[in-house]
């Protein structure tokens, strides 16, 4: 049974979630859909970007994703759709699909020209419906990617923000923040090495300093904290409390890990 997982802006509110899924299943009525999130914030591209990114291996093979955050629905930014081998993804031109494909490796997308798979008359304001959602129903069904346009290359690509690794301090930033509140960082899991873990974290906008952890339980309430994340990533919390909150810091905002002793 094909599987099709949704991200969206969309919200709960109205209907466009669900109407989206109602042209899902009036083209591919055997399709399980999954919705990852209809909460990212309005227009949050690299939001979504890491929302994939955190989730998709999860998937069994031959998943559809279809993340539909665009801010520029209706100008001349493409519609796209690629696959690693394992997944399909599509979605807007826009960097939404960046992260996973520079994971993957994809160099190619098609970029979506076929309008005989597309619901009519398409909407200048909701392709998430006239589009994105048939497109994800018909390769769900088998359609191949070659049916639904031409490939090309340069599409658009939003950078990972790097995380470096200077005389025994590793830096990073802020590059999502979770429904908790805790902060995710560009810090892989794989940098806290034995010698880090009990190491100190510097919040470089406001100089405050946190303690690593491997769980909650081992703090204090309201206690701060950072720790080797499920998504992959290292990040920060307020125990029992909202780190973005207490801690004043955003998207962007720098930190600084330093081992307890020189290296």
């Amino acid at each position: 049974m094909p599987v099709i997982a949704l991200i969206t802006d969309f919200g709960e509110k109205n209907w466009f979630a669900g109407e989206m899924k109602g042209v899902i299943y009036g083209i591919s009525p055997d399709a399980t859909v999954i919705d990852i999130t209809h909460q990212i914030p309005p227009g949050g591209i690299r939001t979504a970007c890491f929302t994939l990114l955190a989730c998709y291996s999860s998937f069994p093979q031959g998943t559809v994703f279809c993340n539909v955050v665009d801010p520029g629905v209706g100008s001349s930014r493409k519609a796209i759709a690629a696959s690693n081998g394992k997944y399909f993804f599509v979605g807007p031109d826009n960097g939404v699909l960046s992260w996973v494909f520079l994971k993957e490796n994809v160099r190619t997308v098609t970029h979506l020209t076929n309008s005989t798979f597309f619901r009519h008359p398409v909407s200048s304001t909701f392709h998430g419906r006239d589009i994105f959602a048939p497109v994800s129903a018909h390769l769900s069904s088998g359609v191949s990617l070659e049916k639904l346009g031409t490939q090309f290359s340069d599409f658009k690509q939003i950078t990972f923000p790097a995380s470096t690794l200077d005389n025994g301090k590793i830096i990073g930033e802020i590059i999502c923040i979770d429904s908790f509140g805790n902060l995710i960082t560009s810090i892989g899991n794989a940098m806290i090495t034995p010698e880090y873990q009990n190491s100190s974290m510097k919040i470089l906008k406001t100089g405050e300093t946190l303690l690593f952890g491997r769980y909650f339980q081992e703090f204090k309430p309201l206690d701060k904290l950072f720790y080797t994340g499920s998504a992959g990533f290292v990040e920060i919390a307020v125990n029992g409390g909202n780190a973005s909150e207490v801690l004043k810091i955003n998207i962007g905002d720098r930190v600084e890990i330093t081992a307890p002793d020189p290296i």
